[in-house]
């Protein structure tokens, strides 16, 4: 495992540079959104109660991602959109995506369901549109419904390498398997 872990050190960076361009289309197209809708990006009905987290380099923020507010505040004529909005708008993508072939998706509902190594739920189809929550067991009547939010890395890692994986994520995973350390 570490091994593989390792190989994909190199195809990491080219994989880091497809998500962040994925991302900012994805941004580029809920402020698009925003504007033929006539609204604030962040009133956005699929986006207003997510939330989410990521980490800047303050340099980076500003230069990269201040032009990107520049440049799509003025092709859409939004004059109230500031780089902190975009930087919200990042973190909510990068911490709600669904990633799939050919590209990313933010789910609305989907993006609520929390994370579990053991779930009782998963997520089945291809394609944007053709994505289904299923149990995969009985569930009890009131019981949190969770899905693994990165299924076919954490079934065949330790504890500590869920651990590191689920902080570069911004969280802490507490499911039993989690908290028995297995």
């Amino acid at each position: 495992m570490q091994a593989t872990l390792r190989a994909k050190g190199a195809a990491d960076a080219e994989g880091a540079e497809a998500r962040a361009a994925l991302t900012c289309l994805a941004v580029a197209k809920v402020c698009a959104m925003a504007t033929m809708r006539q609204l604030h990006p962040l009133a956005l009905p699929g986006i207003a109660g997510l939330r989410g987290i990521a980490e800047y380099e303050p340099t980076t923020a500003l230069a990269e991602v201040g032009a990107l507010a520049v440049t799509l505040a003025t092709a859409l004529r939004q004059t109230h959109l500031y780089m902190e909005e975009i930087l919200s708008l990042f973190a909510i993508v990068q911490t709600n995506e669904f990633l799939m072939t050919g590209g990313e998706a933010v789910y609305h509902t989907l993006s609520f369901l929390n994370h579990s190594c053991e779930p009782n739920c998963t997520i089945v189809g291809t394609g944007a549109r053709g994505r289904q929550l299923i149990a995969t067991r009985d569930i009890r009547d009131g019981e949190q419904l969770f899905i693994n939010y990165n299924a076919n890395l954490t079934t065949t890692l330790t504890y500590a390498q869920r651990r590191d994986l689920c902080a570069q994520r911004n969280f802490q995973c507490f499911c039993p398997k989690c908290m028995r350390q297995e």
